[in-house]
This record gives C-alpha cells, structure tokens and sequence, in this order.
C-alpha cells in the first residue's frame, strides 16, 4: 500500500508527488499536479515541494538497500574480511548476518561488479 493518496483523484502515490506548501495535508500525484487540480482552498498557484519518498538504491531490487548501508557493508567486509557475517551485519545494523551476506555475494562477487574484477593469481 502506497504511503500517500492524492488529495485530488485519490490514486495510490508512488514515488514523485507535489506537496502544498500553503494547504495542510495537500498532496497531489504529478498527473493531477500537472492539470492544475485544486480543491477546497487549495488553488494551483500556490507554492510546492516536490518529494519522492523512493528509497535510493544503488540497485534495482525489491526491497531496496539504502546508499548508507550499501557504504557501511563495503566498509564492515573490509574491516572485518569476507565470512565474517555477524560482525558485518552488526557494523550494518539495520540488516541480518544472511542479508548482508546475500547481497554482498550477489552484487558484489557474482554480480556485474564482481565480473568486472580481473583477480591475478600468482
């Protein structure tokens, strides 16, 4: 369920939404936005925000991680080697010892990152 409903033709917003500035609780879909929907006291040439609430994710996953937690898991598998899962997932905090382990092999290793790796061997 999305987190907010246009104030005008009541859709489901995801993603970008254009939020009054001067109306308490305004918030249009860029559609209704962009037809110069008002409603109440709520007229178009008031002053907006645009907002995306969209978690940012260096991937396109489903439940996206953030750009912090991606920075704290590179930092924590550095810091503390590749394996040790627990005491990355702590550095991470807001992920388990087998997301972080998951996501790193994923992304990281099998992913179009980790081809991109020329390993020398010796």
């Amino acid at each position: 369920m999305a987190k907010y409903r246009c104030s005008y033709c009541q859709s489901d917003i995801s993603g970008y939404r254009a939020q009054c500035s001067e109306c308490v609780d305004i918030d249009l879909c860029l559609q209704c936005f962009s037809c110069g929907a008002e409603l109440g006291s709520h007229k178009r040439d008031h002053s907006y925000k645009i907002l995306d609430d969209s978690p940012v994710g260096a991937f396109d996953i489903a439940r996206a991680w953030s750009l912090a937690e991606e920075t704290m898991l590179l930092d924590a598998v550095e810091q503390y080697g590749f394996g040790n899962w627990d005491d990355v997932a702590s550095h991470v905090e807001s992920r388990s010892a087998e997301e972080c382990q998951d996501h790193y092999v994923t992304f990281y290793v099998n992913g179009s990152i980790g081809k991109g790796i020329i390993v020398q061997s010796f």
